[in-house]
């Protein structure tokens, strides 16, 4: 069982300066999304803690009526694992109702609803919600699939965390159950998310073990190669109280922090804390940093390395397993040496092409290689004019309204399920959008017209897609005959070029955009029904749903929209 948590002493008061910066956040969410302030919160939390997420925040959402305590359940996959991340939201409306502490009701509930969820009690879940019975199903279907899930529970509360005894009664659940740990996001670890996305220069001294030093210097680049211990590096990169890492020494590493149970980070723990850590150095790729300056006195014992303003664009997670592995065992870290590359420079292409090289040996999330891309820079610019923020990078204009905001990946799927006429591909192989399919998606020929068409029609779609979740958290629906709007949106978007390709069009007007989508709904909601007895969890992730789509078409009228090949497409003028 792996805990990891950032509540605060009980004797300490929320106070009200903190209190209010994180109202202030979450009012700007709620006037941004139209929405009340505890679904403003839970949008919020869930950008930051999952801020690489493919699913929209609605698509992930169970709060409502009868929601058992769960407010939303997000299911991560990697080829590594499937970690089903189980999140319970107490938003405090007052400061002095935020220095209680999260609710042992609350509590209750959760183990309540986790203890059904993994016996597969269905008559138990019967009393969930449709939202919540839904998202069971889709985990039950991943076991169903062969695959295991680990099990994460996130306590978040803009007040006080669980006290001492709720602390050891959640413990005790954990332990139950094989692969399940939690983790508690309370105010004062909130703030610290709000707080660092203001970056400040940041200036760090590392301790250097012996003469284990070696720099060099070549033009308008200078590198320093050291050993370093790892306590002293730990200290420079965690806040004053040591409760957690400065998260915003890390944004121009183009890696996310995996987790505890992510990619290799459970062994980088392990071998912290093993009786023969001192092996670490030899088992570790170790750290890279780019920086404004770096200097030290040479040709002393165990000099103290100064860095200015710095970023670690390499070893996020070794950065943070050996955090978690310092909160666990103090002690033991104190034998643990970590090799440090350290590189000043002024120039941005340098620090970038330092931070793509370090990061591709081992896997990362291909968007982030080309964030920085002259075309996807030229997509930003072209949107701009037409009311759209293109984010280049995840979160890139958080601080504008989220109508307006159209995400890079979300565009890919959007292109890819649309004009290359492959919305199983847009969900299940979205990583290829910024890798093999890159110069297939994203190239010169849409003009912004295109781009904007396309981004609108999705906006219709999503628009009916959040009116199904809304009633559904809210028990109003019909589920049958409805539930295919949860996971069918690219199909929808698929499927409304067919129904334009029938009426002339390769791209819908302002005039007959709404009469498209809804035909293709009606059109995706009756093939969907022929399906009963298949999850539409994992009916929308085949292709035979194209296919069977397809045949309502006649062949001859498809070839305006499906050329025969990709150049006979380029030359059709989009």
């Amino acid at each position: 069982m792996i805990k990891i948590t950032y509540s605060i002493e009980d004797e300490m008061m929320i106070s009200a300066l903190d209190y209010s910066l994180v109202a202030a956040h979450t009012k700007k969410y709620a006037k941004d999304g139209a929405v009340r302030e505890h679904d403003a919160f839970m949008s919020m939390l869930l950008d930051h803690i999952f801020p690489n997420k493919p699913d929209d925040n609605i698509e992930i959402i169970t709060d409502g009526t009868h929601d058992r305590g769960v407010d939303a359940i997000y299911i991560s996959q990697s080829e590594q694992s499937k970690i089903v991340n189980i999140l319970s939201f107490k938003y405090r409306t007052s400061l002095d109702s935020a220095q209680k502490n999260f609710g042992e009701n609350e509590l209750n509930k959760i183990f309540s609803f986790i203890t059904d969820l993994m016996n597969k009690d269905r008559h138990s879940l019967q009393t969930a919600n449709a939202a919540l019975q839904r998202k069971c199903e889709d985990v039950w279907q991943i076991w169903e699939n062969g695959d295991f899930c680990q099990f994460r529970v996130f306590l978040v509360s803009n007040g006080r965390g669980l006290n001492q005894e709720a602390l050891v009664r959640m413990d005790g659940f954990c332990k139950a159950y094989d692969r399940l740990s939690y983790e508690q996001v309370d105010l004062p670890y909130i703030v610290r998310l709000l707080t660092d996305e203001q970056r400040p220069t940041e200036t760090a001294k590392i301790a250097v073990i012996d003469k284990a030093v070696f720099d060099r210097s070549d033009g308008d680049i200078k590198g320093v190669v050291a050993t370093v211990d790892a306590i002293s590096f730990l200290k420079a990169i965690s806040t004053p109280d040591l409760s957690g890492v400065k998260r915003y020494l890390f944004d121009e590493n183009i890696r996310i922090y995996l987790g505890d149970e992510g990619g290799f980070n459970q062994s980088i723990i392990k071998s912290a804390l093993a009786e023969d850590n001192h092996l670490f150095w030899y088992l570790n790729n170790g750290i890279t940093i780019v920086c404004d300056r770096v200097d030290y006195q040479k040709q002393i014992h165990s000099p103290i390395i100064t860095i200015e303003n710095f970023q670690i664009v390499n070893g996020a997670q070794t950065c943070h397993a050996l955090f978690s592995a310092f909160q666990k065992e103090r002690d033991k870290i104190s034998n643990v040496i970590l090799l440090v590359k350290i590189f000043e420079t002024k120039r941005n292409d340098i620090a970038n092409r330092v931070a793509i090289a370090t990061n591709s040996q081992t896997r990362i999330n291909p968007r982030d290689l080309y964030s920085n891309d002259d075309l996807q820079r030229r997509i930003e610019a072209v949107l701009r004019p037409m009311g759209y923020w293109y984010e280049r990078k995840k979160n890139q204009y958080s601080h504008e309204p989220k109508s307006r905001r159209i995400d890079a990946l979300k565009l890919g799927q959007i292109i890819l399920s649309y004009m290359c006429r492959e919305p199983d591909k847009a969900k299940t192989e979205s990583d290829t959008i910024f890798g093999a399919r890159y110069n297939q998606i994203f190239h010169g020929r849409y003009d912004s017209d295109h781009l904007v068409s396309l981004i609108k029609l999705m906006e219709i779609i999503e628009h009916k897609r959040d009116e199904f979740f809304q009633h559904e958290r809210n028990g109003i629906i019909d589920l049958d005959n409805q539930r295919f709007l949860a996971y069918g949106q690219w199909y929808i978007l698929f499927a409304t070029g067919l129904v334009a390709e029938k009426y002339g069009y390769k791209i819908p007007t302002d005039d007959n955009r709404m009469q498209f989508v809804e035909e293709a709904i009606d059109l995706v909601g009756s093939i969907a029904a022929e399906y009963k007895t298949q999850a539409h969890y994992d009916m929308f992730r085949s292709s035979r749903f194209r296919d069977r789509l397809l045949a309502e078409f006649d062949p001859r009228q498809l070839r305006f929209y499906f050329p025969e090949s990709i150049t006979d497409y380029d030359k059709s003028g989009l």
